[in-house]
């Protein structure tokens, strides 16, 4: 039995061993295995059991070694073929290839794992030094298209009075003030109003009015059944003035209605200031305005622009201010000041600037303080150093009728006869100023007197523009025209000016001031002025110069109009009026609530539920509670401007063009109880607070503090 397990093993394995082989080895297995079969057969004819069986297990010994070496002959290729060799060269190539790859997955996760680790110690690093970084890299709304941000020129409203296109969001006109309530109910009754004040109905004046016939017109108010304020009445003739094309060049052009007709034109070469009939004297005067700047649009283009809604005007105006900015790469301007000298470190160093350097992007930097400029440092800068000129302590402008400032009178005087001794420095500075703050986008306080920004224009001051620098003087010339003898009054051609500064000791080299006292400079309007009495047949020529006098300060317009086209082109500002320029440089006038909750983002805490959280509802509920100045100031407080753009809360930008809304974000309950503005990021950040009086009183501390200063915080 052994045995026979033992011949069916061997069988089996032999079997396996030789599945593909030969079929004469398959015979030789068969004969193999019948001689041991036939063991007995053998023992029984006489042969010896030992010997035998021992033949037997040698033979198949052998044989199964045999069989095993075939089998590994017949497995593998023959070193004498061809594929022999190049079969063992794909092998080798496959490994080479293999080990090559699982080097280069080796080197690549090596090097993802240290990127990792370098990458979060630079963000750790960034963290503990610079904690704003996050702020800095806060991404922008980029892709929004300027039309898109402002909106349509459908959506506007007309005021019948001066017919400015207004925002929807404006509760009254920006330019004349008349509210939207009165414009929509009695559209027809002030359109009619607005023509009479024009003159434009029923009118029987000649081509070429005198000035008593101007002054003639205001008898007729009493009659009319809507009464117009002073600035509805100049805002209704401020398209006495229009553009146009003339001898290849855009000209200011009155009406028939107006004693004077162009000042500006504006060619393709380059700006030409010129005096026609009846204008005053020219802007320039002898000198030259020093920076020569070749048209970038032809007047036919610039014509077109002038006639465009204010809306398309400011678009037009944004898209040529980016043309003609210097790229970042070219370096920035920058300014560094200190607060305790602030209007000296201005004037100094912006008026120290090339003008090839004045349209590069501004930075502003306060001297011992860590804030970095991204926009809210520049942006009080320009708000601090706007109130600092503007100051009627320094000396260059003082008040006018109309709430606005004018040119000091006694600023242009000879310095030897208390003359300002650098006026002229500071005019020239703050046209530079009023020039980069329409380049950074960022609105002013600057409410100056509506003539000023005609005589920036190349318009010729009107006669109707006395009135908003001097009312009781426009009245007492129009008294004095109705009179029958002026020769009783006593007058000569001749005006006292009231000095401001101590009166100098040196002598003045120009005859038209004579010093009368201490306190009083006498300037004569013509030669022997003093000398010349004022009669019935030259009172109209008296009223004439006495006006220039007054709404005319040609040096000081010339040099602040220097100071300005260094920065700007002329044809870039020729589209737009007096009332625009303003608008334009300044903003709105009031902050609408609505339209700053309209236009808010929102982030922390606060994102998810958005102005339905109870500490947002708090918040612009504390806004709506304020005072109209403790609104701006808390506007000046969450973005460093106390103004709001021409077209609201919705066009909020950084100084680099680009829009940005203002975001209310959220603060930890374990953080200080008081609001926190980033005004780099138009942001303000607020805490969860339980109360609304807890918010409140917050807020009120911080309207009580000085809301200017940078830190890291």
């Amino acid at each position: 039995m052994q045995k026979l397990l033992l011949t069916l093993l061997l069988a089996g394995g032999a079997c396996g061993h030789l599945r593909g082989a030969a079929p004469e080895e398959g015979r030789n297995l068969r004969i193999f295995l019948n001689e041991r079969v036939a063991g007995p057969r053998g023992q029984r004819d006489g042969v010896g059991p030992d010997n035998k069986n021992a033949r037997a297990r040698r033979r198949a010994r052998q044989h199964l070694r045999a069989q095993k070496k075939e089998q590994r002959r017949l497995q593998e290729p023959d070193p004498e073929d061809d594929e022999y060799y190049h079969d063992d060269d794909f092998r080798y190539e496959d490994t080479v290839e293999d080990a090559r790859e699982a080097f280069i997955f080796f080197v690549v996760v090596a090097c993802f794992v240290c990127c990792c680790c370098g990458s979060c110690a630079a963000r750790r690093l960034a963290r503990r030094n610079y904690p704003h970084g996050r702020e800095l890299r806060r991404p922008l709304l980029d892709d929004t298209d300027a039309e898109v941000a402002l909106g349509s020129s459908g959506e506007d409203w007309p005021c019948p009075v001066c017919r400015h296109a207004n925002p929807p969001s404006r509760a009254c006109c920006d330019v004349c003030r008349l509210s939207r309530k009165d414009a929509l109910s009695r559209k027809d009754a002030y359109e009619n109003e607005a023509r009479r004040v024009n003159g434009l109905e029923a009118r029987k004046e000649p081509a070429s009015p005198s000035l008593a016939n101007f002054f003639s017109r205001s008898t007729d108010e009493e009659e009319a059944p809507i009464r117009l304020t002073p600035l509805q009445q100049r805002a209704a003739r401020r398209h006495r003035w229009r553009r146009a094309v003339e001898n290849d060049g855009i000209v200011w052009r009155g009406d028939d209605s107006s004693p004077a007709s162009v000042v500006l034109e504006l060619r393709e070469d380059n700006a030409v200031i010129v005096e026609a009939a009846g204008a005053t004297a020219d802007l320039v005067g002898e000198g030259s305005l020093g920076h020569e700047y070749a048209s970038r649009t032809k007047p036919d283009e610039l014509e077109r622009a002038s006639g465009l809604p204010f809306r398309e005007k400011y678009l037009w105006f944004e898209r040529e201010l980016d043309s003609i900015r210097s790229a970042p790469g070219d370096g920035y301007a920058r300014l560094d000041v200190r607060r305790d000298r602030l209007l000296e470190d201005s004037v100094q160093q912006l008026l120290a600037l090339e003008p090839k350097h004045l349209r590069r992007w501004m930075r502003v930097q306060f001297s011992d303080e860590p804030g970095i400029d991204v926009g809210g440092l520049e942006r009080e800068w320009f708000s601090l150093a706007c109130g600092a000129i503007l100051d009627q302590d320094v000396g260059v402008f003082s008040g006018a009728s109309d709430g606005g400032l004018r040119f000091d009178p006694s600023a242009s005087l000879p310095p030897d006869l208390g003359g300002h001794p650098r006026s002229r420095e500071l005019y020239e500075f703050f046209g530079r100023f009023i020039g980069k703050a329409l380049l950074e986008r960022v609105p002013l306080d600057a409410r100056l007197a509506s003539p000023i920004y005609a005589q920036l224009l190349g318009r010729v001051v009107a006669f109707e523009d006395l009135q908003c620098l001097d009312d009781d003087l426009a009245k007492n010339l129009r008294w004095l025209l109705d009179q029958k003898d002026v020769s009783e009054l006593g007058l000569d051609f001749s005006v006292s000016i009231a000095r401001r500064c101590p009166f100098g000791h040196g002598t003045s080299s120009n005859d038209e001031f004579v010093a009368a006292s201490q306190d009083v400079v006498v300037r004569e309007l013509i030669e022997n002025g003093r000398d010349t009495p004022v009669t019935n047949d030259n009172v109209q020529d008296y009223v004439r110069l006495l006006w220039r006098h007054h709404a005319c300060a040609n040096d000081a317009a010339w040099h602040l109009a220097r100071g300005l086209y260094a920065v700007l082109p002329p044809d870039l500002l020729s589209v737009f009026d007096a009332y625009e320029l303003e608008l334009l440089l300044c903003g709105a006038e009031e902050v609408d609530v609505d339209d700053w909750e309209k236009h808010t983002e929102y982030a922390g805490e606060y994102r998810r539920r958005g102005a339905n959280h109870p500490v947002v509802k708090w918040w612009w509920r504390a806004v709506r509670a304020l005072e109209p100045q403790d609104r701006a100031k808390l506007l000046q407080f969450c973005t460093g401007s106390a103004r709001v753009p021409s077209f609201g809360f919705r066009a909020l930008q950084r100084n680099d063009g680009r829009f940005q809304r203002f975001c209310v974000q959220s603060l930890p309950r374990t953080a200080p109880r008081f609001p926190r503005a980033h005004t780099c990021f138009n942001r303000v950040d607020l805490p969860l607070y339980a109360s609304y009086a807890e918010l409140a009183a917050g807020l009120r501390v911080v309207l009580a503090m000085e809301a200017t200063g940078f830190t890291m915080d």
